[in-house]
């Protein structure tokens, strides 16, 4: 039986996920993408609804997050919904979920 070679993260991917790491480390941001992998493809209105936030303060953190690749927004309609696509991201933040 052959074994796979376990070898340590490149450069580049040890920067990505030490970058989205420092993001999570905002508990509103981790709060934010926790709320859209349990309910995806969630509007701005609605995760503002169900983390009783301002959609200003949900809007700027989801740019942010848009803005490091973390969450894509995607139109249907005049609606704008947005999903977490970073598998990375994805696996932390449901790990996280599993442990509380």
């Amino acid at each position: 039986m052959m074994t796979e070679v376990q070898l340590p993260l490149s450069e580049s991917v040890a920067d990505r996920h030490a970058a989205v790491l420092t993001l999570l480390a905002n508990p509103a941001r981790l709060r934010l993408v926790s709320a859209l992998l349990l309910n995806p493809n969630s509007t701005v209105t609605q995760l503002a609804e169900d983390m009783d936030w301002p959609r200003e303060r949900t809007s700027f953190l989801l740019s942010g997050l848009r803005h490091a690749q973390i969450v894509k927004r995607e139109g249907v309609g005049r609606a704008r919904h947005y999903r977490v696509t970073d598998p990375f991201t994805r696996s932390v933040v449901e790990m996280s979920l599993r442990s509380q």
